[in-house]
């Protein structure tokens, strides 16, 4: 099979060590040169989705195929009529796992206190999140919270800004709560638009917590179409399913109030250990990327080049 090259200026999404050589399995992948030639019919540029260079530009004029990475907004939906698009719903899981793992975070191994209800990180401003605070407030006391963009961080926290600041761990918010309120990052859903589950949702998984979410209709169900437990032994999960979601908050929030703050019993316990094996299955998640993302973007190529 032939190998063909892609040219980057900057690796976007795939750049972790753990990422990377999976397309290099596939692809020579070379950072560009100004003073180098490349060949069109064997070379393609590879650039973000969202933000179109001088470069990218260029080889456009020039005649080159262009891999436009979309990875990083599973949430948007990207066409083309010149090149490729990296695109997959559930990418976000694979890239933070493999992230994940390359900090060590999958070698937590929880030392319960529970001496809080619930952990809800908040960052960004946006209404759907100023109405779950409204909602929460009669529970906040008894909780961990932030809500970066009011400014309020959580405890423990450490100011950092670059990937691990989005991601940041401390073992301690989740040692000491119970369960997560997930305020993702939308709660309407999008027409023609893939549901998005991101990196607030997959910390729950990742660290052996129960978890709430305050998503778009039918977040539960996608993560249960992954693989992965959900936990109606805890909570009514019948919110899941309600279209309206002003409806559907208080329907999830009334399980805060319902909670019996009890150690974890043994269905709880297989529950966690199995999100997160499967959340941190480095094998399954790689082949995922393989034949999810790179294979189909070879096809197309292959038929065109």
């Amino acid at each position: 099979m032939k190998k063909f090259t892609l040219i980057y200026d900057h690796l976007g999404t795939i750049h972790s060590n753990l990422e990377l050589p999976l397309y290099q399995e596939y692809f020579n992948v070379e950072q560009y040169q100004v003073d180098k030639n490349y060949d069109p019919k064997t070379t393609l540029y590879y650039t973000d989705a969202l933000k179109k260079t001088s470069v990218h530009d260029e080889f456009l004029e020039r005649g080159f195929q262009i891999v436009y990475d979309g990875l990083h907004e599973p949430g948007i939906k990207f066409t083309t009529s010149n090149g490729y698009v990296l695109h997959h719903q559930d990418y976000m899981w694979y890239h933070d796992s493999l992230q994940m793992i390359a900090h060590n975070y999958h070698t937590y191994q929880p030392q319960k206190t529970y001496k809080k209800l619930a952990l809800m990180p908040m960052n960004l401003h946006k209404h759907h999140r100023t109405q779950l605070l409204e909602r929460m407030a009669p529970y906040l006391d008894k909780c961990y919270w932030s809500y970066v963009g009011m400014g309020r961080q959580l405890p423990f926290d450490v100011p950092v800004v670059d990937w691990p600041g989005q991601r940041h761990f401390e073992a301690r918010w989740y040692d000491d709560t119970y369960f997560s309120i997930v305020a993702e990052t939308r709660v309407m859903t999008v027409v023609n638009t893939p549901l998005l589950i991101s990196e607030k949702t997959f910390k729950a998984l990742a660290f052996y917590h129960p978890f709430l979410i305050w998503g778009e209709l039918g977040s539960l169900q996608h993560l249960k179409n992954l693989g992965f437990e959900t936990f109606n032994n805890l909570f009514d999960e019948s919110y899941d399913a309600i279209s309206n979601s002003v409806d559907r908050l208080k329907a999830m929030v009334s399980n805060v109030g319902n909670f019996k703050q009890v150690p974890y019993d043994r269905i709880t316990l297989e529950k966690l250990q199995h999100n997160h094996d499967r959340f941190f299955d480095q094998a399954y998640v790689q082949s995922c990327i393989k034949q999810q993302i790179i294979e189909p973007l070879l096809q197309q190529i292959e038929t065109t080049l």
